[in-house]
């Protein structure tokens, strides 16, 4: 679904795309943030809409500020549901997933170009608010900062140091773990 979606979309983003045109190149990046069962769409879509943009860039002769394989600067995925089933293909995006330990309904172990982040939630919480969106916002805070601020090939490491931090700051014990995925 998240392929045909992105084939639905390009047009449209496409266009808005070309309104940050500088010297004959894209300037804006896209970043996409999803949730749960959205990660597996997300994905599809990521994919397809760097392939259509690419496809009309070349068409019109467009090129692009930075490589064309960013065009998605970044992407986080929260609480991947099936995550084991998720390869994020490689590419020039900083894919990040993050799942809370105590989730039954997400994992950390997606494949690919992706970061996977496993981690104690900042405080206690009932079974099943692991997978809440609002249980990620401390996180987030970090490593949208990260993203934004750290060249890909840096990314894992300094999620690991950021977490590090995040996890000694924590009152409720438990370590978070970072890891690339295969």
């Amino acid at each position: 679904m998240g392929k045909l979606q992105a084939v639905n979309d390009a047009d449209a983003i496409w266009s808005k795309m070309k309104e940050s045109m500088k010297d004959g190149q894209i300037t804006e990046q896209l970043q996409v943030f999803t949730h749960s069962r959205g990660t597996a769409f997300g994905n599809g879509y990521m994919q397809k809409l760097r392939s259509e943009l690419i496809k009309r860039a070349e068409k019109e002769g467009i090129g692009f500020a930075y490589d064309k394989n960013s065009i998605v600067e970044y992407s986080i995925n929260i609480a991947p549901h099936q995550s084991n089933s998720i390869v994020f293909p490689e590419s020039g995006t900083k894919n990040v997933t993050i799942s809370h330990v105590g989730d039954p309904a997400s994992g950390n172990d997606s494949q690919g170009d992706v970061t996977n982040v496993h981690s104690i939630p900042d405080k206690e919480m009932w079974p099943g608010e692991q997978h809440n969106l609002p249980s990620f916002n401390r996180e987030l805070n970090f490593v949208l900062n990260i993203l934004e601020n750290t060249p890909k090939g840096e990314v894992t490491s300094k999620l690991k140091e950021w977490y590090g931090k995040y996890d000694k700051n924590r009152s409720n014990g438990g370590s978070s773990s970072v890891t690339k995925g295969n």
